[in-house]
C-alpha cells in the first residue's frame, strides 16, 4: 500500500526533493514497489525478516501474515542495521566535512555542502551546472507505439530552440519488454539488500574494507546478525540478476536526470501509455515535481488513476494547428522565468478545503458513518437480497450512520432498509437522522440512475437527510473519501470504481462485496490494492465476500464484522492522551496555589489558637476573645473550620 496513496507518495518525493537519505524496509515480495520503480530502482533496502529465517516453513508467509505481525527478532535486528547505517553516514560526513574544512576558498566564495554530503536516491539535479539549469528543457513522455507523435513534438518544440529529451531515447527495447516486469523483477531471498549511499572515490578504501569483510566489518556485525555491504548496488559483488539489469539501471538514472533538468514535462496520453507498468511508474515519479502538459493521442478513456495524478486538462487533436499553437503557448508560459501560474490543484484544493468544513460542519458523530455505493440498477435477485441484508445487519450497529450519493440502486437498497429498520423502532435511534444523502447541487452529465432534472440539478432524496455539497459528482466524491473513513461497495459500475479509487487514493477503507462483481469484483480499473485483506480484518470475514455460494444473511454479518473491526483499528490508533491546553493549565496552576494559600492560613489560624490557649493558662483565666465562627485574616474572611470550633469551645471552658 505504501506509496499508493497520495499523501505515502508525496512524503517520499518530498524526502527526495529535499536531499534526505531514504532507508526502505522491505515488506513486499518484489524490488522496487511498483509505484515508486524509478525512484527506488537503484536504492537496497533492509528485508523486514531476515534471509535465514525466511523458509522456515518451507516457504515464505503470505503478505497479509507478514502485514499483521512482525516478531520482536526481527523488529529489533531492522532497528540495529538502521542506527548502524546511520552511524556510518554521520561518519563519512564528519571526515567530509573536516576534509573540506582543510582546503583553502577564496573570501568572496561562499560555503556550500557538496553533494556526497547529503546522499540520496536522486541528486542528479542538484549535481548540474547553474547553465544547464537554466537551459530551457523538454521532457516527452511517450509509449514507443506512439514514437512518430514524440517526433513531431520534438521538431515542433526545436523548432522554438528547446532542448529536447523523449523517454524513449536510449530504450532499445522492443515494444513487448516494455510491456513487460522486467523493471520489477522477484527480489531474491538470499540477497542482503541494504539501503544505498553515494560513496565519492576518496572513500573507496573505506568500501573495500567493508566488502572485503575486514575486522572492523566482523566486529559490527556480531554474533547472528546479517553483516551489510554499505555501497551503491552496482558494486556490491552479487548476480546482476538480482537487480534490475545495468542497462535498465543506466535508463533510468537518466530518467531522472532528465526530468529533474527539464522545466516542463510533455506527456502523450494514449491507451497503450495507460496500461503500461513502465508509463505508471514515470507518472509516479514525474507527479508534483514537474509541471506536466497532457496531450491526448487517441480516443480512448482515460482511466481514474491518471487524472487523479495529472489532472483532467488535455490538449485533444494535437493535428489541428489550434492544438499546436495552444501547447506551444503552454510550454513558453512554463519555461518562462518571469511567469508564475498557480498550482494546477492550487485552487482546486482551496475549494475543497471549504467542501470538507461544510460536510464535517453538517454530519454529527463522522467517525460512525459508513458510505454505501455500488450498481444503480441491481442485476439478478441475489445482490438485492445481499442489500436488504446488509441495511438490516447495519441497523443492529448502535449510533451507526449511513451514507449515500444519492443514487439509485445498490445504495439506495441498503440506506432504505437500514432507515426502515430505525424507523420502525426495530433498534433504539439518536436524534439524528441515521441516513444521510451527499449529493452535488448540478452536474452537467443527465442521467436517469439518480433523481435528476434536466438542468442537471438533483432533488432532495425522500428519506433520511440531504446534503448539497460541491458543483459536480467528482467534486462530491473528492469530498467524502477525504473525511468517512469507510465505504462499502456492492456491484458499481464506472462511478462506482471512481469513488473506490478516491477512497483508497485517500488511504481509507474499501468493503468490497467481491461475488456481486463490477467495481467491486476489480472491474472498471479499480486499483488492485482493493483485494487486499486489511491487518484488522478477520480472514474469515473477508473470504465470505468473495463466496458466490455464501447467502446473504452471510455476506451481510461479514460485511458488519470487517465495519466493526475497522472501526475499533481506526479508533484505537487515533486515541492520544489529550495536552492540556495553555488556558487549563493557568487554571489549575491558579487553582493549587489558591489551594496552598488557604492550607497556610489555616495553619497560621491552628498557630494562633495555640498561643492564646498558652496565654490563657499561665496569664488568665479570661475567655478566648475575638474568634468567632467567621475569623477576619489578612483583611480576608474565612469559615472556621468545624473541628477548630470544638477546639475552640473546649479551650474556653
Amino acid at each position: 500500500m505504501y506509496g499508493k496513496t497520495q499523501w505515502t507518495n508525496r512524503e517520499i518525493k518530498l524526502a527526495d526533493m529535499l536531499r534526505k537519505v531514504i532507508i526502505p524496509v522491505n515488506f513486499v515480495d518484489t524490488w522496487p514497489p511498483e509505484c515508486l520503480a524509478i525512484q527506488f530502482a537503484t536504492t537496497q533496502y533492509i528485508p523486514w525478516k531476515a534471509p535465514e529465517n525466511a523458509h522456515e516453513k518451507g516457504e515464505l508467509e503470505s503478505k497479509s501474515s507478514i502485514s499483521k505481525s512482525w516478531d520482536d527478532t526481527n523488529m529489533k535486528r531492522v532497528s540495529r542495521e538502521i542506527a548502524e547505517h546511520c552511524k556510518t553516514i554521520l561518519k563519512i560526513r564528519v571526515r567530509r566535512r573536516i576534509s573540506s574544512k582543510s582546503k583553502k576558498r577564496p573570501v568572496s566564495t561562499p560555503v556550500t555542502s557538496s553533494i556526497d554530503e547529503f546522499p540520496s536516491t536522486q541528486l542528479s539535479s542538484i549535481s548540474e551546472s547553474p547553465e544547464k539549469k537554466n537551459r530551457q528543457f523538454v521532457v516527452i513522455c511517450v509509449h514507443p507505439k506512439q514514437k512518430s507523435i514524440a517526433e513531431q513534438l520534438r521538431a515542433l518544440f526545436e523548432e522554438e530552440e528547446l532542448e529536447v529529451w523523449c523517454s524513449i531515447d536510449g530504450l532499445d527495447l522492443v515494444e513487448e519488454t516494455f510491456e513487460s516486469d522486467g523493471f520489477l523483477p522477484s527480489t531474491p531471498q538470499d540477497l542482503i539488500p541494504i539501503p544505498e549511499e553515494k560513496i565519492s572515490s576518496r572513500d573507496e578504501n573505506y568500501v573495500n574494507r567493508k566488502i572485503s569483510g575486514s575486522s572492523s566489518q566482523t566486529e559490527s556485525v556480531g554474533k547472528g546478525r546479517v553483516p551489510l555491504f554499505r555501497v551503491m548496488s552496482n558494486m556490491v559483488d552479487i548476480s546482476p540478476s538480482c537487480f534490475v539489469s545495468p542497462e535498465r539501471v543506466e535508463w533510468l538514472k537518466t530518467f531522472q536526470q532528465k526530468v529533474d533538468q527539464s522545466g516542463v514535462v510533455v506527456v502523450v496520453v494514449s491507451e497503450d501509455y495507460t496500461k503500461s507498468r513502465i508509463s505508471q511508474q514515470q507518472i509516479f515519479y514525474i507527479e508534483h515535481r514537474k509541471q506536466i502538459l497532457l496531450v491526448k493521442a487517441d480516443n480512448s478513456q482515460v482511466p481514474k488513476w491518471f487524472t487523479m495524478l495529472t489532472g483532467n486538462d488535455v490538449i485533444t487533436n494535437i493535428g489541428s494547428e489550434q492544438s499546436i499553437t495552444a501547447l506551444k503557448m503552454r510550454v513558453k508560459r512554463a519555461l518562462n522565468p518571469d511567469t508564475s501560474v498557480t498550482p494546477k490543484d492550487g485552487t482546486v484544493e482551496a475549494k475543497m478545503n471549504y467542501l470538507v468544513k461544510f460536510l464535517t460542519k453538517n454530519t454529527p458523530q463522522l467517525d460512525n458513518c459508513v458510505f454505501v455505493t455500488g450498481s444503480s440498477k441491481l442485476r439478478n435477485p441475489r445482490t438485492e437480497e445481499i442489500c436488504r441484508a446488509i441495511g438490516r445487519e447495519l441497523a443492529k450497529v448502535k449510533d451507526l450512520q449511513v451514507v449515500t450519493g444519492g443514487s439509485l440502486g445498490a445504495p439506495d437498497v441498503i440506506a432504505k432498509t437500514f432507515f426502515d429498520a430505525k424507523e420502525n423502532n426495530l433498534i433504539s435511534t439518536s436524534n439524528q437522522s441515521s441516513v444521510q444523502h451527499v449529493l452535488p447541487m448540478k452536474d452537467l452529465e443527465v442521467s436517469p440512475t439518480a433523481r435528476q432534472n434536466y438542468d442537471g440539478s438533483f432533488d432532495a432524496v425522500p428519506y433520511g437527510k440531504t446534503l448539497f455539497l460541491g458543483d459536480s459528482l467528482k467534486e462530491r466524491d473528492t469530498a467524502v473519501a477525504r473525511m468517512l473513513d469507510t465505504c462499502i461497495v456492492v456491484e458499481g459500475g464506472p462511478n462506482a470504481a471512481h469513488i473506490v479509487t478516491e477512497f483508497l487514493w485517500n488511504d481509507h477503507f474499501v468493503i468490497p462485496v467481491f461475488s456481486t462483481g463490477g467495481a467491486a469484483g476489480g472491474q472498471f480499473g479499480v486499483p488492485v490494492n482493493l483485494f487486499e485483506n486489511p491487518p484488522a480484518v478477520s480472514e474469515a470475514d473477508w473470504t465470505v465476500l468473495s463466496d458466490k455460494e455464501a447467502t446473504p444473511d452471510d455476506v451481510a454479518r461479514a460485511v458488519v464484522n470487517i465495519v466493526g473491526s475497522l472501526k475499533r483499528s481506526i479508533a484505537s490508533h487515533s486515541r492520544t492522551p489529550e495536552k492540556p491546553s495553555r488556558n487549563k493549565l493557568k487554571s489549575k496552576s491558579r487553582k493549587i496555589r489558591e489551594s496552598q494559600r488557604k492550607k497556610l492560613i489555616m495553619q497560621e489560624q491552628v498557630t494562633e489558637i495555640e498561643s492564646l490557649r498558652i496565654q490563657k493558662r499561665h496569664n488568665s483565666e479570661e475567655p478566648l476573645a475575638g474568634w468567632t465562627s467567621n475569623s477576619v485574616h489578612k483583611g480576608k474572611m474565612f469559615r472556621l473550620p468545624a473541628f477548630l470550633k470544638k477546639l475552640h469551645n473546649a479551650k474556653a471552658k
